[in-house]
Order: structure tokens, then sequence, then C-alpha cells
């Protein structure tokens, strides 16, 4: 591989945000799993986790792995082949197909367990986590949308 275009590549790839996004799905992973094990219990003992039940009985949650391989993966092409529109685009795509329903399933009440924010003491806290989760994932998508489409038009210039 030509060692110039590898280093340019490299240039068009922000490791500090591939190492902060990686920590950050990492520590939301932990925390997800060690909520449904560890914290509060019903009358039964057993543990009341903060996503909603049906989530982990639908198997929706599976798709956050997908979603995860999906932007490891283009992460990879963005690092060996640098930015693209055609990258910029499926980042786009990706950014939309994950938020929206993260989105809905937290609007609908479908995201997380009711039940969890009674037990803790604080039942308006599902409210609070709600807009959380909606801010916060539609901030991200928009900041790794135009980020990758600033980086492929810089790109495309030099």
């Amino acid at each position: 591989m030509n060692s110039e275009a590898t280093t340019t590549a490299r240039r068009n790839v922000d490791l500090k945000a591939n190492i902060g996004g990686t920590a950050v799905v990492a520590l939301i992973s932990i925390l997800v799993v060690l909520s449904q094990t560890v914290g509060p219990v019903d009358a039964a003992g057993s543990p009341i986790g903060v996503i909603a039940p049906a989530l982990w009985n639908s198997g929706a949650l599976y798709l956050v792995f997908f979603f995860t391989a999906a932007a490891l993966f283009i992460d990879h092409a963005a690092r060996t082949a640098g930015w693209d529109l055609r990258l910029a685009a499926a980042n786009a795509g990706l950014s939309v197909l994950f938020v929206v329903p993260v989105i809905w399933l937290a609007s609908s009440g479908g995201l997380f367990n009711d039940a969890f924010f009674g037990a803790i003491g604080w039942p308006g806290g599902v409210t609070l986590a709600t807009w959380v989760v909606a801010i916060l994932s539609a901030a991200m998508a928009v900041q790794g949308t135009f980020n990758g489409f600033a980086r492929a038009f810089a790109k495309a210039r030099s």
C-alpha cells in the first residue's frame, strides 16, 4: 500500500474520537448489563433492570451489536482508505437507522422500565432519562454525520 496514501488516510481519522466513542459504547454496555443484575430488587428478590424487560425478550437489543459492528467497519474503512462521499453517506444512513428507533422507543415509553425508577424512589426519572437519551442520541448522530461529510469534502478538495 502506498505510504503517502496511508499517512493521509490516518490524518483524516480522529483517533481520539474513535477511542472516546468506543469507551462510551463499552461503558454504556457495561452499565446496561450491570443494571440487569445489580441494583433494586422486587418482592421476589429478582433484580429490576433499567431497560424495559420487553426489549430483552424481543431481541431488539441485539441490533445495538449490529450497529456497533457496522460503525466499527465504517471507522476501519475510514482509517484505511480515508473518508469519501460514499463512506460519509453510509455513516449518515447508519446514524439515521440507529437514532430514529432509539428516539421512538424512548419517547413511546418502550425503552426504560418504569418499575426501576419507582424502586429507586424516583418515579419521574423515566421522563428525564427519556429526554437525555433522545437528545444525546440525536446530537451524536448529527455530529457524526456532519463530521463524516466534512472529512469527505476536505479529502475531495485536497
